[in-house]
């Protein structure tokens, strides 16, 4: 079972937070999907919406880090592209792999992302985007 949404997730941006529910919410669907038997119909769809969304989030959140010079944001970045890497090989490489199998490695690495990337890495910035005004 996926990852559910647990309000100690919450970054205290309120944008930002909803954007995470929306990573929460397409995993949940893909898992929905495994359990009624239609992995083959929607694996693709959900990994361009992931591709599309995260490309999405991660640049609310690099904008924010350049506008205000947040320090870390190099180290950020680098994290970003690993992900949108990582959706793209899976993206390249799916169409002759098992559906129930890359579902399975991408909501596990989808949940590996949200417990280690935004609830580390994304908790560090938000003290600095705050003192920025950044609600």
């Amino acid at each position: 079972m996926p990852i559910q949404w647990k309000e100690e997730y919450n970054l205290g941006i309120g944008f930002i937070d909803e954007q995470h529910k929306k990573f929460v919410k397409i995993l949940s669907d893909l898992n929905d999907s495994m359990h009624h038997l239609k992995t083959n119909e929607v694996t693709m769809e959900t990994i361009r919406q992931i591709k599309d969304f995260c490309v999405y989030h991660m640049k609310t959140e690099e904008d924010l880090f350049e506008k205000f010079n947040y320090p870390e944001k190099d180290v950020h970045k680098i994290e970003h592209k690993k992900f949108i890497d990582y959706i793209e090989n899976l993206e390249k490489n799916s169409p002759s792999k098992d559906k129930l199998e890359i579902s399975i490695d991408l909501i596990d690495h989808m949940e590996d992302w949200m417990l280690l990337h935004e609830q580390n890495m994304d908790k560090r910035y938000v003290p600095f985007l705050k003192e920025h005004g950044v609600q």
